[in-house]
């Protein structure tokens, strides 16, 4: 179904879109797993005010552990996790930015496509 909903959105034959490797397609609940995956994996990325905002604790904190880059990534989760949650995090990320700036590298879109009584969400990567 996913491969139908990618020729529909791409307006091509399911052949073509068999060979696509451009394009991801979830359903909501997987868009949002990996959506939630990628936030913690980058979480050390992050603008220090919104990780201040969401702890409760000093931006210069999360300034300090994003310097150390991807290394820094396991204080800043062990932080979050400790204080308001990954959970809450994740959902105010995509309540900011939504889904497609964590999914979608080449254009951060979101793009929806209906096949089958199912929406099927569509990212370029």
């Amino acid at each position: 179904m996913k491969i139908k909903a990618l020729s529909l959105f791409l307006e091509c034959s399911v052949e073509e879109a068999e060979l696509e490797s451009d394009y991801v397609v979830y359903t909501d609940e997987e868009a949002d797993e990996a959506c939630a995956e990628r936030i913690k994996e980058d979480l050390w990325a992050f603008n220090s005010d919104f990780l201040s905002g969401a702890t409760g604790l000093p931006s210069m904190v999360f300034k300090k552990l994003g310097e150390l880059c991807e290394n820094g990534n396991e204080a800043v989760l062990a932080i979050v996790e400790k204080t308001c949650g990954l959970d809450h995090v994740v959902q105010q990320a995509i309540g900011i930015d939504g889904r497609g700036h964590f999914l979608s590298s080449y254009d951060g879109n979101e793009n929806e496509q209906e096949f089958g009584g199912i929406t099927f969400y569509i990212y370029k990567v």
